[in-house]
């Protein structure tokens, strides 16, 4: 299966690898994934959907235990389908620490879990003060709040119920106001 497509291959045993704990179903990630041609993205997600959307809709009529089960089956498939919105894992660095640093502290193993990530580096930090000359600011809450602000104008990874918030006690802000 997929002998040509790394891609829809290492996806395809990503999905097998959740079933150990009922994040998938073997022989649905085989039926689903052999109905897809290596390269056919449409076909990918059509086939994926299609599955989601099917245990979901017998998930809604079964017992609590098998709708648990089958619902937790059917959002992997979406995730596989790349349907529906994505929580965001916001990472800031610290001190001295580059953005870059943190793809190895946080954002690989938020990825891995379906989450996005953005990483950025604030002033004072490496990219911003050598590229840009933006030194430290005592005033974080406007450093991060338009961070905040910028995913919460992106739905497909922010979904209205679940806009990020400052952790500040005022509303973010945007850097000049």
């Amino acid at each position: 299966m997929f002998q040509d497509d790394q891609q829809f291959w290492f996806e395809t045993l990503r999905n097998l690898g959740l079933a150990v704990y009922g994040g998938s179903d073997v022989g649905e990630v085989v039926a689903t994934a052999s109905q897809v041609t290596s390269g056919d993205y449409d076909g990918w997600h059509d086939a994926w959907l299609s599955t989601a959307k099917r245990l979901e809709a017998d998930a809604h009529a079964s017992h609590p235990v098998s709708a648990r089960d089958g619902l937790l089956r059917a959002s992997t498939y979406y995730r596989a389908a790349g349907e529906g919105p994505k929580p965001t894992l916001v990472m800031h660095n610290g001190f001295n620490c580059a953005a870059e640093e943190l793809h190895f502290f946080g954002a690989v193993s938020g990825q891995e879990r379906g989450y996005h990530v953005l990483t950025f580096d604030g002033p004072g930090q490496p990219a911003a003060i050598h590229r840009d000359g933006l030194v430290f600011r005592p005033d974080c809450e406007n450093v991060v709040g338009p961070v905040l602000d910028f995913l919460a104008q992106h739905a497909r990874t922010c979904p209205a119920s679940s806009r990020p918030r400052s952790a500040w006690s005022r509303p973010p802000t945007r850097l000049g106001r």
